[in-house]
């Protein structure tokens, strides 16, 4: 078991969300789930597979048991960057 199984934190997104909205920072937390699944593509794309598993690794979590999500994730965003290159918008 990884470290953060042992460990349990709540999710970080979650633990932002509360700390933002409890302290009157924010309303609601309808934007930032929006804004953070942007922020995943983007990271996952940039980074590539390896990169992701290592950074895992690095927060505490055994990257290897999430390679079976992490390589359709970093394939959709490819697919989805490369339609953002080609675009008249990228120019």
């Amino acid at each position: 078991m990884s470290y953060r199984g042992k460990n349990r934190l709540k999710p970080i997104l979650d633990e932002v969300v509360n700390q933002k909205i409890n302290s009157n920072e924010w309303l609601t937390d309808e934007t930032a789930r929006k804004d953070a699944i942007k922020i995943l593509e983007a990271v996952i794309s940039e980074l590539g597979v390896e990169k992701c598993l290592a950074a895992l690794d690095n927060q505490g979590f055994n990257g290897a048991s999430y390679g079976y999500l992490l390589k359709p994730l970093h394939k959709e965003g490819m697919r989805r960057r490369e339609l953002y290159l080609t675009s008249e918008d990228a120019i």
